[in-house]
């Protein structure tokens, strides 16, 4: 019988095999500890959102270009994100507070469509919805943790984004500081 305990072919395949498992702990470690902590404030600044696409409630394409011409709040939420759904009632009171001088887009990442209306209509939402299945827009808005909220002006240019849950009071003085135009 041959001896494979110094064959290096032999010690090949499980250690690339703990190498993957170990990535792939590595990175949903490092998804699941980003959803709710509430990070930092990432300031960037420009167009890479601008025109992100995006499915509508009704299943039609659309981007965030169509939000041109006012500021845009958009939200990245799912079910399985528990500090998505805890910020979301103050959305919607800073949303019903400024709705005729701010835009709010609240994507759905991930949920089957049935199950993301029903917690929308169980969470009271009154603005826009729209889901981003593939990530498209989370990626294009270079979004890293759930949730994330990001900021456009009127010109669909991104001027905050925020990772982690954002409170009511912070979005509020952030939405006041981007109406006067000091943002």
């Amino acid at each position: 019988m041959a001896d494979i305990t110094n064959d290096p072919k032999h010690d090949e395949a499980p250690r690339k095999l703990l190498g993957r498992a170990l990535l792939a702990v590595a990175t949903t470690s490092l998804l699941l500890s980003a959803c709710g902590s509430p990070g930092p404030e990432t300031a960037t600044s420009g167009a890479a959102g601008r025109g992100a696409s995006y499915t509508t409630w009704d299943g039609e394409k659309a981007t965030t270009a169509g939000f041109e011409g006012k500021p845009l709040v958009v939200n990245f939420w799912a079910s399985w994100c528990t500090s998505c759904l805890h910020e979301i009632p103050a959305f919607v009171k800073v949303y019903e507070r400024h709705a005729p001088n701010v835009a709010f887009l609240g994507l759905n990442l991930q949920d089957d469509r049935d199950v993301a209306a029903n917690l929308a209509r169980e969470l009271g939402i009154t603005y826009e919805l729209g889901r981003d299945p593939q990530g498209t827009a989370f990626q294009a808005f270079g979004a890293v943790a759930m949730p994330t909220t990001v900021l456009l002006d009127a010109d669909g240019d991104i001027v905050r984004r925020f990772d982690g849950e954002v409170s009511a009071d912070q979005l509020e003085t952030e939405l006041e500081q981007l109406l006067e135009g000091t943002l």
